[in-house]
């Protein structure tokens, strides 16, 4: 993971600033862990649409980097995990991707455990 984003990342989610939520990047619980690291990106970039709450910097272009049938969602979707693009930018691979969003979501790790795996792992 590029050094830059991963400092302020960690940061945030120590912070005690944001508050946790699941299967959403951002929603009006809070945020999921990944959501933190779209936040710590851009705080402005944030949007609207269909009631769901997505980031203008996760693009999807012509959806090649989705996967199909999401397990842990029911389907792919981008309120709720990072694009290949957007992912790449900051260093993260799928693989890593998806260890996050289990420990975020079904394996209720909070904030702090997840920033430890971080700054251990990537």
């Amino acid at each position: 993971m590029i050094k830059e984003y991963k400092d302020k990342w960690l940061k945030a989610l120590r912070s005690g600033k944001y508050t946790q939520a699941r299967e959403r990047l951002k929603c009006e619980q809070g945020f999921c862990c990944l959501g933190v690291l779209m936040d710590t990106y851009d705080s402005n970039g944030w949007d609207e649409a269909n009631g769901d709450m997505y980031h203008k910097s996760n693009k999807f272009g012509d959806h090649d980097d989705v996967r199909e049938g999401d397990e842990l969602y029911g389907e792919s979707s981008e309120d709720a995990e990072l694009t290949g693009e957007t992912l790449s930018h900051f260093g993260i691979s799928t693989d890593d991707q998806c260890h996050l969003i289990i420990m975020n979501d079904q394996d209720d790790y909070n904030f702090n455990e997840i920033a430890d795996w971080i700054e251990e792992k990537l």
